[in-house]
């Protein structure tokens, strides 16, 4: 496989990680939680907390992939700016729930749907 077509597939998985989340998150709050978006009722804590600490996860692990694999330097900047992003937010995420500001447990590793994303993606 040349440079190129190693880097448009690289960029591609790193957008559809991004599109395929999007969706899928939106999908499985009412599915997770019970929520009722046309009534406007938030997610439980605990349930608002693992989602978001997968996700983030998820975004740095595929965007570490894209920094191991690529040529590209626009894909590599794409990717360390993932990284950094999804870094502060579970640092942030992690804090609140240490702090004790936030009364639940935030997962530490990828459960097995986000594993095996990401094992696709590898």
């Amino acid at each position: 496989m040349n440079t190129t077509t190693k880097n448009v597939l690289l960029a591609s998985a790193a957008l559809l990680t991004m599109a395929v989340a999007a969706p899928s998150f939106a999908q499985s709050i009412p599915e997770k939680t019970g929520v009722n978006q046309a009534l406007a009722i938030a997610p439980k804590t605990q349930d608002f907390v693992t989602i978001a600490a997968q996700s983030d996860m998820l975004e740095i692990e595929s965007s570490k992939l894209a920094l191991q694999k690529s040529d590209s330097d626009k894909t590599k900047t794409f990717a360390q700016k993932m990284i950094d992003d999804h870094t502060a937010t579970s640092t942030e995420l992690k804090g609140l729930v240490s702090s004790g500001k936030v009364q639940v447990s935030a997962p530490s590793a990828l459960d097995k749907a986000h594993q095996a994303k990401l094992d696709k993606l590898a």
